[in-house]
């Protein structure tokens, strides 16, 4: 089973450990973060965290360790995790961790809507304006996975039924909506609020 996480801003949920930890004889305790002593929640929080703090270094050594299960690991929890993101699961003073779009000279309510709920790992980075980490998860997950999985991850609806080409559009993200374009996304898509990526442009 693969987390469908309530955590906001890339942090882990409430009381969970953004690494895994090793005990040592010491006592010291040293972050992990490796594929393979992660369980799927943890690896997620992990991935979280590093797209949150712009580790695109980190992210990259994370998904090129040496195996094919460590790599099929991090794929996996990649194309399945879910960030909630969901105002619901919080009280009132604590919503404000809940990511947000920027409003600038299209509405974000008026193009995408005002959910902003159930991110994927390549929605999330555009979330926080890691265009280059989100380039780069396009581009790994389409060398590892399979056709299939490639375009269930790519196509992900997140929000009103908005496609990360309507989130890369509204972002001003040209690079992004390039890639996400060759590798089949459809231009056409018709979101919750009724309008296509080209609609959700940015001046």
């Amino acid at each position: 089973m693969f987390p469908k996480s309530d955590a906001a801003n890339g942090q882990p949920a409430a009381g969970g450990d953004a690494h895994h930890q090793h005990q040592h004889g010491n006592g010291d305790k040293k972050k992990c973060n490796s594929a393979s002593c992660n369980s799927p929640s943890r690896l997620w929080r992990s991935i979280q965290l590093l797209i949150a703090d712009k580790n695109k270094q980190d992210l990259i050594k994370l998904c090129q360790q040496d195996g094919a299960s460590s790599t099929d690991a991090v794929l996996q929890v990649i194309l399945r995790s879910r960030l909630a993101n969901d105002a619901s699961y919080y009280p009132a003073s604590h919503r404000h961790r809940v990511l947000q779009l920027p409003q600038g000279s299209v509405s974000s309510h008026g193009t995408l809507g005002r959910s902003v709920a159930d991110l994927n790992a390549l929605q999330l980075a555009m979330f926080h304006g890691q265009e280059a980490i989100a380039c780069y998860f396009v581009s790994w997950v389409g060398q590892h996975g399979s056709k299939n999985e490639v375009s269930l991850f790519l196509n992900h609806l997140w929000g009103q039924r908005n496609n990360s080409l309507h989130l890369a559009c509204f972002l001003g993200m040209p690079r992004l909506a390039k890639l996400l374009l060759d590798a089949g996304v459809p231009a056409d898509s018709v979101n919750g609020k009724l309008k296509t990526p080209l609609d959700c442009c940015t001046e």
